[in-house]
């Protein structure tokens, strides 16, 4: 049976008078005025027990069996586990190991490992590494490395840790620390010379100590990254010089979103917050019922974010109204990724989840590839899971990338 048959077999029953009166004409048989009549009594029987074309919560994507089972490309395990989503660039995809600061490169299409970096210090590595003009860019805990694309060799390196991703735009790498480092002390986001890693400026956040684990986005010259004393900033790419800060109830770990000219970020007061991008103005905020330090994946309109009271909502960027929420075992604060009509995203359940993007019905979920923290990602129609110490790598549905390029914009931070 081919696939058109096995469709056309799936088909539900439906008649009517029409569709009857039609299909008599390739029978020799009499059509009287009865016969039409006792026709349409027949339909509108079979019709109470035929299954309507469409119904209003129907999911706009059906998935059978096991989709993660029948889409696998590959597998790869690095020796010291992975915590944070890859960085695809140019068929070639670059891995932090959670531990002992391992970097990798992997042949897209095939997982074949490249190339290895090890440090062999305890590094432990949050976020996912940054990669422009053959560099890769690699903030650890305690240290901040750039190595050649081509071959792993390091470049240069900072005494200066983080918690988030770094950014490269324009020729300036951008990243957060707590480290004191050349006249700064607490919490500070730095711009360096991507190429030789000359120090352009910093930013000291006012009254800030914890560390900063969100990640910066940088659009149109200005970077807007959360910090750990409650506000949101806007800074000027080139100087550093504070356009606005907007200021939450809590400290912001979630990584701003920045589309058609409104910043999109979560905050630990339990709201996800829409500001202007040019004035810090809020738009809207919804709040939920949790802290939100899920990063939002905002596509076509809408807003798709997790939440620290076990439920992932999909929010209208226009007004900030809620069109659908699901809710799962645990907190969320893994990061959505939207393809094909799909949201992907795990719960500290240790389940993850496929729901459907336009009603929020659960399409299929697994304990299989469950890990709460651990945020997954879509490049060039591939979905990336990081669970059990492995990178998966699987078809997605009609995939296609839920956020710009990697140089344009920072990974979720987990």
């Amino acid at each position: 049976m081919n696939n058109v048959q096995k469709e056309i077999k799936k088909q539900p029953l439906v008649l009517t008078a029409n569709s009857l009166c039609t299909r008599v004409k390739h029978f020799s048989v009499p059509i009287t005025t009865t016969f039409i009549a006792t026709l349409i009594l027949i339909a509108a029987f079979l019709s109470l027990y035929a299954t309507p074309l469409a119904q209003s919560a129907t999911p706009t994507t059906t998935l059978t069996g096991d989709p993660l089972l029948q889409s696998m490309l590959w597998k790869y395990t690095p020796s010291n586990g992975v915590y944070a989503p890859p960085t695809v660039v140019n068929g070639i995809v670059y891995l932090n190991s959670e531990i002992h600061g391992q970097v990798s490169a992997l042949n897209a299409t095939t997982g074949t490992n490249i190339w290895t970096y090890n440090n062999y210090i305890i590094n432990v590595i949050h976020g996912s590494p940054a990669v422009a003009d053959g560099r890769i860019y690699v903030l650890t805990q305690v240290s901040f490395w750039v190595l050649n694309a081509t071959d792993s060799t390091e470049l240069w390196s900072l005494p200066l840790g983080g918690l988030s991703t770094p950014v490269v735009v324009d020729g300036i790498v951008y990243f957060s620390s707590r480290h004191s480092y050349d006249g700064a002390q607490g919490s500070c986001v730095f711009a360096f010379n991507a190429i030789d890693g000359t120090k352009l400026w910093h930013y000291a956040i006012p009254g800030g100590s914890g560390g900063i684990s969100s990640s910066p986005a940088v659009v149109g010259g200005v970077v807007y990254v959360g910090a750990d004393n409650n506000n949101v900033y806007a800074l000027d790419a080139k100087s550093g010089r504070v356009l606005w800060h907007f200021a939450t109830g809590d400290p912001v770990g979630s990584s701003p979103a920045v589309v058609d000219g409104i910043v999109y970020v979560g905050s630990g007061d339990h709201c996800i917050y829409a500001l202007n991008a040019t004035t810090g103005k809020k738009v809207w905020n919804y709040q939920t019922g949790g802290g939100v330090s899920s990063s939002p994946a905002v596509v076509d309109g809408v807003v798709y974010v997790g939440s620290e009271d076990h439920t992932v909502y999909a929010i209208d960027t226009a007004d900030g109204k809620k069109l659908w929420s699901y809710t799962t075992g645990d907190i969320v604060v893994s990061s959505p990724a939207v393809a094909g009509g799909v949201v992907y995203v795990s719960s500290c359940d240790g389940n993850f989840y496929f729901l459907d993007a336009t009603i929020g019905k659960k399409l299929w979920s697994t304990f299989e590839y469950g890990d709460g923290y651990a945020s997954p990602r879509v490049v060039d129609g591939v979905l990336y899971i990081c669970a059990n110490f492995n990178l998966y790598a699987f078809n997605a549905l009609n995939g296609s990338s839920n956020s710009p390029a990697p140089s344009d914009s920072p990974a979720p931070s987990d």
